[in-house]
């Protein structure tokens, strides 16, 4: 049988600690549930200068410093090292431990690790409580990951931005938004500004320019704010706008919407009760309804055709909604005109208010609803990362400020390299 390593070596060769360190000393505290692993290097030792790399002799050591590391067996681990400070022709400086960041009580391996608690957990306090951690400290790791995510896809501005999206999301009650730019392609959040302002999308644009080449987008979809519609124009010199169709079916669920409520409130004072609780008949998809949801409308609508003097104008807006649908097949811009101004006739034939109201709408913005039909896009992606925004928000019941909320999204959904190298 072979000879048992020293715990020096062991832990030597667990922390992967480099020449010239190397561990001199372990400690552990029972009661405190500790263990402290000392760092030492010889008397003659070199180390690399923090301003220009060149081996240089030890001027003199710093205090004691101790960096949390990972557990071990439930203790809470700790490197232990006297920081040297090297004498260059530069100057005086202390050097960067080869194990944690400069300024930070963390090794590498640690902060690592509370990243990853914290995308599992996405709520602070639970990470802090887990890790046995401060809320500020797990925040500065979170702040710092942020940032340094930022820095690497700046340093290296090779990230290729085709599609954008552009999409809103409420802060608070009321009307206080913040304005999120995506990757169209890969549902990445790019950028996260406070408001909804043409000024603020603009500021959103000119951050996002400094690690993509927005030249090269060819194409951003969102919904028909003008003030996203203007900032696109200004920032994005070859980029085509597609009114997402998602926010376009927004519109014509809402126009048949306000038509069963007043059809609704007419009919009961009737007697009749045929659309009571019918709303999410009426909105939701083919594929998303209920068995029974479907049993349901179907017999609305046979009975509407057998039943004299019913014509409810709420299923002849729901027909008009879903018939809506094929103008995304449309193969080309002509194509989809003509299927538009088709359609324009029917609804302008039913008279129906709400949908005359998104018809005017629709015309207004027309040229960038036929811009589909050449790309085929929409913010399908931007809409499954909002669903998780919204998770993430309620897990943290709400955030108090815009910047907290900006973080918080671009740290869980900026698709980040986020660990300390």
């Amino acid at each position: 049988m072979g000879t048992k390593p020293k715990l020096e070596t062991f832990y030597n060769n667990l922390l992967g600690i480099e020449k010239p360190w190397q561990v001199s000393k372990v400690e552990m505290e029972k009661e405190g549930k500790q263990i402290k692993i000392h760092l030492n290097h010889k008397t003659n030792s070199l180390f690399a200068c923090k301003k220009c790399g060149n081996l240089c002799s030890v001027y003199d050591h710093q205090k004691e410093r101790m960096w949390r590391h990972l557990d071990t067996c439930d203790y809470e681990t700790y490197v232990v090292a006297n920081l040297p400070r090297t004498s260059c022709s530069c100057g005086i400086y202390t050097i960067t431990p080869t194990w944690s960041r400069e300024q930070s009580r963390f090794t590498l391996m640690f902060e690592s690790h509370i990243i990853d608690v914290l995308q599992q957990t996405q709520v602070i306090s639970r990470s802090a409580l887990l890790l046995n951690l401060s809320e500020s400290k797990v925040r500065t790791v979170r702040n710092n990951a942020v940032i340094r995510g930022i820095k690497n896809r700046q340093i290296q501005g090779d990230y290729k931005l085709v599609h954008l999206c552009i999409d809103e999301k409420s802060l608070h009650q009321g009307h206080h938004y913040v304005s999120i730019l995506y990757d169209g392609k890969t549902g990445a959040v790019l950028e996260v500004v406070e408001h909804r302002t043409e000024k603020a999308v603009l500021s959103a644009f000119e951050e996002l320019n400094y690690s993509v080449d927005l030249e090269k987008v060819e194409v951003i979809t969102m919904d028909m704010w003008s003030a996203f519609k203007t900032a696109a124009q200004r920032s994005l010199p070859n980029a085509e706008i597609v009114h997402d169709r998602f926010h376009l079916a927004q519109y014509l669920n809402k126009a048949v919407d306000i038509t069963r409520r007043a059809e609704n409130k007419k009919l009961r004072k009737q007697e009749n009760e045929i659309l009571k609780g019918t709303r999410y008949l009426w909105l939701k998809n083919e594929v998303n309804l209920t068995p029974l949801q479907k049993i349901l409308r179907d017999e609305i609508l046979e009975n509407n055709q057998i039943t004299e003097n019913l014509d409810l104008q709420t299923i002849q807006v729901w027909k008009l909604k879903e018939d809506f649908k094929l103008f995304f097949d449309s193969t080309t811009e002509t194509e989809a005109n003509d299927f538009f101004k088709k359609w324009e006739l029917k609804v302008l034939d039913l008279e129906n208010q709400p949908l005359i109201k998104v018809l005017n709408t629709f015309k207004r913005h027309l040229e960038h609803l036929t811009t589909y039909c050449k790309y085929k896009v929409s913010n399908a992606m931007a809409e499954s990362i909002n669903t998780s925004i919204q998770l993430l928000k309620a897990k943290a019941k709400g955030f108090y400020s815009a910047e907290n909320f900006r973080i918080n999204i671009l740290f869980h959904f900026g698709k980040f390299d986020l660990y300390p190298q």
